[in-house]
């Protein structure tokens, strides 16, 4: 509803306002789509629509759009969908933790601006589909850099190698990336498993693995906002049950179990859980390395950290016994 809106703006505004609110910035994004979104030539969508694309943009990639004249109409399909200019913002396969702050603020800026219209100006070269445009005003999530410091060394075999792997250089290298941070915490893992066979036996690693995304899947899918309350630790338990029976008795190839106890594969299956599509891994902090000792006190990004780690000490014991 928000894009239709929008859409209507882009389309009526020039003829109903003198000074009208600048276009908000806004993000590709198709939940579980294809990473890569097609734009067009302005003069090549003019003549045939949307057959040849000049390129492609990535998921999370935030652009500021304008509309583009031709022949004194908005560019659209022959069914009507608008076609709009842009400028990027953020290139999500290029973004670091510097382009954070540009991000921020020009989403600020351009919630108090006022233009004469949302005309393209002569740099405009490109139009793209508005339906896979949304207002999202997150910016792509980036750990803080990495201070040593010591910390706890984990209840029990297993919540001390997930420890282990959150203070790794292999966990580290997950999110330096915003696109494909999925894959990377998976290549992650086996990595740090390779490295540390002589460290702790091979099955306690595999284990330890499974736990971890159980248990980053049971507090990004569940309520952030219960924290460590009744209901927040409840639902994480319910959560993870649910993932044990889905790789247990209940295991089936198009809910991501792979083989009987295959609780990594279940429980980062996006149709099953959908904090785990491209997009929102770029957001939220499900492949950080939140359990770092050296995050502990951390204020970074709001304070999360300390919550972060708070829910995995509450629920973690009850986890490892109900996989």
């Amino acid at each position: 509803m928000r894009v239709i809106l929008f859409s209507l703006l882009l389309l009526i505004a020039p003829r109903i306002f003198a000074g009208i609110p600048a276009t908000p910035v806004m993000t590709l994004y198709q939940f579980n789509g294809n990473i890569e979104i097609p734009y067009y030539e302005i003069n090549s969508f003019a003549k045939s629509g949307a057959v040849r694309p000049a390129g492609t943009l990535k998921q999370g990639t935030s652009l500021i759009p304008c509309l583009v004249i031709k022949n004194g109409k908005p560019l659209t399909t022959s069914g009507g969908t608008p076609f709009v200019g842009f400028k990027i913002l953020l290139d999500s396969g290029a973004a670091t933790p510097a382009s954070v702050n540009k991000f921020n603020d020009t989403v600020k800026q351009r919630k108090a601006m006022s233009v004469a219209n949302h005309h393209c100006d002569s740099s405009v070269k490109y139009v793209i589909n508005i339906r896979k445009l949304f207002e999202k005003n997150k910016p792509p999530f980036f750990d803080p850099p990495a201070k040593a410091k010591s910390g706890s060394s984990g209840k029990g075999d297993l919540d001390t190698i997930v420890r282990a792997f959150h203070n790794s250089s292999q966990c580290a290298g997950v999110n330096k990336r915003v696109i494909g941070r999925r894959s990377a915490l998976q290549r992650a893992w086996n990595s740090f498993i390779g490295k540390n066979q002589s460290r702790w036996p091979g099955n306690s690693l595999k284990q330890a693995k499974h736990l971890d995304y159980t248990m980053r899947t049971a507090i990004f899918e569940g309520h952030l906002g219960r924290g460590c309350n009744a209901y927040g630790a409840c639902e994480r338990n319910i959560i993870a049950l649910s993932i044990r029976n889905r790789g247990k008795e209940s295991c089936a190839k198009y809910q991501g179990c792979r083989f009987n106890g295959d609780f990594q594969g279940v429980s980062s299956k996006v149709s099953q859980y959908n904090i785990w599509d491209e997009y929102l891994t770029q957001i939220s902090g499900i492949t950080a390395c939140f359990l770092r000792n050296d995050l502990a006190g951390s204020n970074s990004h709001d304070g999360i950290y300390p919550k972060l780690q708070s829910m995995y000490a509450q629920n973690a014991p009850d986890v490892e016994r109900i996989l």
